[in-house]
């Protein structure tokens, strides 16, 4: 019986040239895949294609998929079959920690610890490392049920980066357990520092995101450097997904707890993430996260061009805090216009207004000034930044400044569309009157990013523009601009896991050799088979068939 998903993939006329094997693939190699973790995923995709692949593989491959999809009842079901036939040892001691993983059953959890810990003599070296990290977790989970602490069984495991961390991980949960949330915090980071050694993503994030959640409220504890590196690795690594959005929800409250300046353009990704999302996605992400939604909408700027603000009670009540000091009577505005603003004799209060309040007052970013001020803010800053900017993108030749834009622009989160605006990009002398504020901020992201997540962006995007042959980029360029705006997210989607999914330790057998749909974009533009191959398995079933489609548009 053929598998479902190769028929699936039939039906839908993909083709991919499997790479040439010197021999079957095993489980070994299997394993040193998934120590990837969820980032290994659009490899085993690729692997299930082979005919030749084990049953014992193919099975636990599917259980990974469905744990990563937080599927358990789906995957313990599955287990409790495969458990009852005659698999071989390194097989069916993987299914027993996999039912570990899914099951909420204590007394099962605490059986199969004994029976990992009694026989991981009989588990094949290749496996043990994953026996230990299970070992570990359940000792810290379960720290009241009478078990003797295990030790790793050998020094040569003490300098596996994966194993290191994983018992710094769990030491972690028992010392917040218990309390000691620096501490925690502490070793939380010096994990995460291993596995950035190795390439682990998920282990990465949720290194971060539990070490910056549980300090998050701690007053006299600086973690911006943590911050930071949770941003870049969130541009990188994560596609938006609704399972990822605990990652930006953890990050934002932690900005506001600790009033970091990163809160406003996390909200602000934020709350275009949520425009651009289908409805179904938008409904779960409001029915999951809606408190931390609301705080992005609250203090998220707007880069739309405004001349005027209609007048809030949030507004006069913050400028009235200003009233009884003596150094910014008026707020540096004459009286009758201050009166007539606070008197609520004027309904709006024009653009130029509100920017000599901010002079004037020397009102910064704060949690506490309303979002007026903050928009400005922002446009201000981004005004005198395109002044500067500008000139060296001018003075750029012709091809720079179309890879420094592309990159740029791909790597926004904005629903902005430049078909519009772009002759006045390469075809005029700028003129500030054309160009909006979401056009000047692109070209000022080309010379620096304000935000580690567009950084990370930046960083994986480069990676397909830089390859794209000098010749076509323009054509590259005007192509992308007929497409849909499903089509250019799809397309934003492809070009970053093309540079996320470009990892030197991962051997080649287990990349596509290509996909014979898109080999004549590939040719077109100079890119790297194997790369364009793995960014079609990181789509889902659906994304693949739809970008497939009009990939295929795109050659007529």
């Amino acid at each position: 019986m053929k598998d479902l998903r190769l028929c699936i993939l039939c039906n839908l006329n993909i083709i991919f040239k499997l790479q040439e094997r010197g021999g079957i693939i095993t489980l070994k190699s299997i394993i040193n895949l998934v120590r990837y973790s969820r980032f290994s995923k659009p490899f085993l995709k690729y692997i299930l294609k082979s005919k030749n692949l084990d049953e014992g593989i193919r099975t636990y491959i599917k259980l990974l998929f469905l744990k990563w999809d937080y599927k358990f009842s789906e995957s313990l079901s599955i287990i409790e079959q495969e458990l009852k036939k005659d698999h071989k040892t390194s097989i069916k001691y993987l299914l027993m920690i996999e039912k570990s993983n899914c099951t909420d059953s204590k007394e099962d959890e605490i059986n199969i610890y004994y029976e990992l810990k009694n026989n991981i003599a009989r588990i094949p070296i290749y496996i043990r490392n994953i026996a230990i990290m299970n070992l570990k977790n359940t000792e810290e989970k379960y720290f009241d049920f009478d078990a003797r602490r295990m030790r790793s069984w050998s020094d040569k495991y003490k300098t596996d980066e994966i194993i290191k961390a994983w018992i710094l991980f769990s030491e972690a949960r028992k010392d917040k357990n218990n309390g000691n949330i620096i501490l925690a915090y502490k070793k939380t980071i010096e994990a995460v520092e291993y596995l950035k050694k190795i390439l682990h993503p998920f282990g990465i994030m949720i290194g971060l995101n539990n070490a910056i959640w549980w300090i998050k409220d701690q007053n006299d504890i600086d973690i911006y450097s943590s911050i930071n590196d949770f941003e870049f690795y969130l541009g990188y690594y994560i596609e938006n997904e609704i399972e990822d959005f605990r990652f930006l929800d953890t990050l934002l409250r932690a900005c506001i707890s600790k009033n970091y300046f990163d809160m406003y353009e996390i909200a602000y990704i934020i709350d275009n993430i949520i425009k651009k999302m289908k409805n179904d996605k938008r409904r779960s992400i409001y029915n999951n996260f809606q408190s931390i939604l609301n705080m992005a909408r609250n203090i998220s700027y707007s880069l739309d061009s405004q001349n005027e603000y209609t007048l809030n009670t949030t507004f006069l009540d913050f400028i009235g805090l200003f009233q009884n000091d003596e150094k910014h009577k008026y707020l540096g505005l004459s009286k009758r216009s201050y009166f007539n603003i606070m008197s609520r004799n004027v309904k709006k209060i024009n653009k130029s207004t509100v920017r000599k309040i901010i002079k004037n007052n020397k009102i910064k970013y704060n949690t506490k000034v309303p979002n007026v001020f903050i928009s400005e803010i922002k446009k201000m800053k981004i005004e005198e930044k395109f002044k500067e900017n500008i000139k060296k993108f001018e003075n750029m030749d012709r091809t720079k400044k179309i890879r420094g834009f592309l990159i740029s622009y791909l790597s926004e989160e904005s629903d902005y569309i430049f078909k519009t605006k772009i002759k006045y990009v390469f075809d005029e002398k700028f003129n500030l009157k054309k160009v909006d504020y979401r056009l000047m901020q692109i070209i000022n992201r080309i010379f620096e990013e304000e935000n580690s997540y567009y950084r990370g962006r930046k960083e994986i995007t480069s990676k397909f523009i830089n390859r794209i042959k000098e010749n076509k980029l323009e054509k590259f360029m005007k192509n992308y601009q007929k497409l849909e705006f499903e089509e250019m997210e799809m397309m934003k989607k492809f070009i970053r896991n093309y540079g996320r999914y470009d990892i030197k330790t991962v051997k080649d057998e287990f990349y596509p050799k290509t996909c014979e749909e898109i080999d004549w974009f590939i040719q077109e533009y100079g890119l790297n088979p194997k790369l364009c191959g793995i960014s079609v398995f990181a789509f889902d079933l659906n994304e693949r068939k739809k970008f497939l489609n009009f990939m295929n548009e795109m050659k007529i």
